[in-house]
């Protein structure tokens, strides 16, 4: 699973780099793009006695097709972090991390076209690919390999430079424990992105 996953994360940021190569079309674009994460769990019961947001970093590439004048495709595959500090013993918060490989999928809506700032909306569903869960105790082996979402945000583009703020939800809980509960990741991302032609 990890030698699989690692091949499909190398295939998947090269292509970015292959289509930009390979077509110069002013209906496409490419880029990449860099952020910040603050993740956490929501939905069925707050494990430990209390949850606490989760920092970590989100870099990856871009490719966006331009459909009309002010809709686009805009598809991504990320390397991110999500997780959530749980609250086990007094003041102390566990980390726990989880790294995906993220593909987001969605539709750019952008407010006055051919303007030097423009800006945009976005949204659509999110599939990730597990690569690693752990903390400070070990790799954690019950979480799910496959999460599923939707993702919703907005920014402002002053020409090649974008500036975004997003929030994704998943709708599958990562429990693969024997419990099973209905805890699911929630995240906000800040994200600066660079396109080129």
């Amino acid at each position: 699973m990890k030698r699989t996953t690692t091949i499909l994360l190398l295939f998947l940021i090269s292509q970015p780099l292959q289509v930009k190569a390979q077509s110069q079309s002013n209906t496409s674009k490419t880029g990449i793009a860099i952020g910040y994460t603050s993740s956490t769990f929501v939905g069925g019961e707050t494990p430990g006695k209390g949850l606490k947001r989760m920092p970590g970093f989100m870099v990856g590439g871009i490719l966006e097709y331009q459909i009309s004048e002010r809709l686009a495709m805009h598809s991504e595959a990320l390397l991110l972090t999500k997780g959530g500090q749980v609250n086990t013993v007094g003041e102390f918060y566990l980390p726990n991390s989880f790294i995906y490989l993220q593909i987001p999928l969605s539709l750019r809506l952008a407010f006055y076209p051919g303007k030097s700032v423009q800006p945009f909306l976005l949204g659509g569903p999110v599939i990730g690919f597990k690569i690693l869960a752990f903390n400070s105790v070990g790799v954690l082996d019950d979480v799910q390999n496959l999460d599923i979402g939707l993702n919703l945000g907005g920014g402002v583009s002053f020409g090649k430079l974008q500036f975004e703020l997003r929030f994704d939800r998943s709708l599958r809980s990562f429990d693969a424990s024997a419990e099973q509960s209905e805890l699911k990741n929630h995240t906000m991302t800040i994200l600066v992105k660079v396109l080129f032609r």
